[in-house]
């Protein structure tokens, strides 16, 4: 049951979350993408998840540049998934407590 599931990454894991969450048979509850990028953006037109997605960025990101995001939550929403962005102001490529309490808040809403 992916009712029970929530895919979260950080980085390449963001990458492997979207890749592995997005394409499963038994969508889970909900992903969390942190300092990532959508791979495989240009065939997501084929994927069906009701999965609801939160995107979490920093905007002076220089590993995975914050456009990634933007391009990542564009792509999704075309595809009907319901996608949330938040680009963090000053933050790198990192997870600071502003992002964990995003995420924990939509983890939260996704098992209520």
């Amino acid at each position: 049951d992916g009712g029970a599931l929530a895919l979260v990454g950080f980085s390449q894991g963001a990458m492997m979350a979207f890749q592995c969450g997005l394409r499963r048979k038994v969508a889970p509850a909900a992903l969390v993408a942190f300092s990532g990028l959508l791979p495989g953006a240009a065939r997501l037109e084929t994927i069906g998840t009701e999965s609801p997605v939160l995107i979490v960025h920093g905007s002076d990101d220089d590993v995975v540049p914050a456009y990634h995001a933007e391009a990542a939550d564009q792509a999704l929403t075309q595809a009907g998934v319901v996608s949330s962005l938040h680009l963090l102001s000053g933050l790198g490529h990192s997870i600071d407590e502003r992002g964990m309490v995003l995420g924990g808040r939509f983890l939260e809403r996704a098992f209520a």
